[in-house]
């Protein structure tokens, strides 16, 4: 019973971030911001109006650049980037800007009970992928796969200090973030 109330909670949770518009700055490709409400679609598209009265308008990549959300004591800023080998770029939230900037993005899988394919029979989880880009780069990189410690040490090439970490198997102590953060300090000239 616990569990099913804790997926229930989660499924009110995530889908309040998302599916109640807030208000946000719209940002344009070309840097001119506008404020109103918005909301983010399962298929990274952006709703977005001036106002509770106005209907709302989808935006993607083709015009915006992201979106920053005021509100519930905090600032969230998602942001259209190209990501691995797709071909449309990813709304993604952004956790930190640096030489290496860290994106998340996070959805919901469901988790089917009982050898059922259908949602009814499904408990969600929320799933998080973080990506990696360096500045001089254009698309991110989600390191995890089939060898993550190999695509990490190519990743962070430059940095002795984190390669080091990689050699020594003290990454496994660390999250990707801790390890994206210390090469922003410690290798970012």
């Amino acid at each position: 019973m616990k569990k099913q109330l804790f997926y229930i909670f989660l499924i009110v949770f995530n889908s309040s971030i998302f599916s109640q518009t807030q208000r946000a700055d719209l940002i344009f490709i070309d840097g001119d911001t506008i404020q109103g409400l918005a909301l983010i679609t399962r298929n990274h598209k952006i709703k977005f109006k001036l106002s509770h009265d106005d209907k709302a308008e989808k935006w993607d990549f083709r015009i915006v650049k992201g979106v920053t959300f005021y509100g519930f004591e905090e600032v969230r800023e998602f942001e259209y980037i190209k990501v691995d080998n797709k071909r449309k770029p990813l709304l993604l939230e952004v956790k930190h800007r640096g030489k290496v900037s860290i994106y998340e993005d996070r959805f919901l899988v469901y988790n089917s009970l009982l050898g059922t394919n259908n949602l009814r029979g499904s408990l969600p989880y929320e799933n998080k992928v973080t990506y990696l880009k360096r500045a001089d780069e254009v698309s991110a990189k989600n390191l995890f796969g089939f060898n993550f410690r190999k695509n990490a040490k190519a990743f962070f090439r430059d940095c002795p200090e984190i390669i080091e970490i990689f050699n020594s198997n003290e990454y496994r102590k660390y999250t990707l973030q801790e390890i994206a953060l210390e090469y922003n300090v410690f290798c970012s000239e």
